[in-house]
């Protein structure tokens, strides 16, 4: 068992978007709380093309924006991301709790139009 304690790291995604990162010894599990302020990405598709992703909304609502859908969330709904999914994020400001799997990297992340 591991119990991580006020340890974290803090990323700024884009200028409405941040990131409180928690990293465990584990390659398959990553898991992070955001805070997002209207939109992620700030303009076009946010995708990941390694790892599956878990949203749970904590609080307010989101909606999100794939390729052919959009979906609102309403507290402690979930929203689950596949590989390769085109989304972005519209919210007034919400907290969301992220899971992922194998752990995120930027380098597996891309920005398109």
């Amino acid at each position: 068992m591991l119990i991580k304690k006020c340890k974290w790291t803090i990323h700024t995604n884009w200028k409405f978007c941040t990131v409180l990162e928690y990293l465990f010894f584990s390659e398959n599990l990553w898991v992070a709380s955001a805070t997002i302020s209207w939109r992620y990405p700030e303009k076009w598709y946010c995708v990941n093309h390694e790892c599956e992703q878990i949203y749970i909304l904590q609080k307010w609502d989101i909606e999100i924006f794939t390729e052919n859908k959009s979906d609102k969330l309403e507290i402690w709904d979930a929203y689950y991301f596949d590989k390769n999914e085109k989304y972005y994020i519209k919210s007034n400001w919400c907290e969301v709790l992220i899971i992922n799997s194998p752990i995120w990297n930027p380098k597996q992340s891309e920005y398109l139009n």
